[in-house]
């Protein structure tokens, strides 16, 4: 697992989870091309850092993780904006 892999599917996740309020699991991870030991993996990693709740197959975004996505979210749209997109 590398920075450069985990960090922008955590940022992915982040911000498909506050587009839709929660999601079941395999809708996240097969509509981002992850494999499922890859997804598990960042599952645990966001969940330990108090980001997501899983319950069943179900994810959410917990107040800290809505907070992150929103800041993903507006980092995001200032490159867009400075790139002319």
């Amino acid at each position: 697992m590398t920075q450069d892999k985990l960090l922008p599917t955590i940022a992915a996740l982040l911000s498909t989870l506050l587009e839709t309020e929660g999601a079941p699991a395999s809708t996240l991870y097969l509509g981002l091309g992850m494999d499922l030991d890859w997804y598990q993996t960042v599952i645990d990693i966001m969940t330990k850092a108090g980001l997501v709740t899983v319950k069943g197959h179900y994810v959410t975004l917990t107040e800290v993780g809505k907070d992150k996505a929103r800041q993903v979210n507006a980092i995001a749209y200032s490159k867009v904006i400075r790139a002319g997109i």
